[in-house]
């Protein structure tokens, strides 16, 4: 849903007298552009500046990237928020401070939103932080990661008729 009404209103309202086609395929690659910031930012609080360059050019250059910018649908837009999401996760981990959980629980909502699988990436990212809470004894982390779970799995509820549509007994 969060694809649809965003491509809804960018080409209806932002960019009006531009082809969507056009809008919609440049609004992918600067989409990819910023997850692949994002993903290189992540990847530096890990592993050396050249390794983190290389392995960069190396996911760029892959065929599936390309093929999703040009694709125009939603999963250039599922890429970054799955990428910010777990950008917001490591500063909730690491900075344990409220405006960082807000995010990151704003941010696992538009995930699921993003996509039908964003559940699983949103679950396992609030259970990752709730087991950082647990293991160091943090009720505080480990509470706000349950919330954090909790309403993802609400939000998912948005795809329940989709879901109850295409199920077939």
């Amino acid at each position: 849903p969060v694809y649809i009404v965003s491509a809804w209103l960018i080409t209806h309202y932002i960019f009006p007298g531009i082809a969507p086609e056009l809008v919609l395929r440049g609004l992918n690659i600067a989409l990819l552009f910023l997850s692949l910031a994002i993903i290189f930012k992540i990847m530096r609080r890990f592993i050396s500046l050249p390794a983190t360059v290389i392995a960069l050019l190396i996911s760029a250059y892959g065929w599936n990237l390309i093929w999703i910018t040009q694709e125009a649908r939603h999963y250039t837009l599922y890429l970054f928020v799955f990428s910010l999401s777990l950008l917001l996760l490591l500063h909730f981990v690491s900075s344990r401070g409220r405006w960082h959980w807000v995010a990151f629980s704003i941010s696992l909502c538009v995930l699921v939103l993003c996509h039908t699988l964003g559940i699983v990436y949103a679950g396992s990212m609030a259970a990752s932080a709730a087991l950082v809470g647990y293991a160091e004894g943090d009720r505080t982390l480990l509470r706000r990661s349950l919330w954090s779970g909790a309403a993802a799995i609400i939000t998912f509820a948005a795809w329940t008729p989709a879901i109850l549509s295409q199920a077939t007994l």
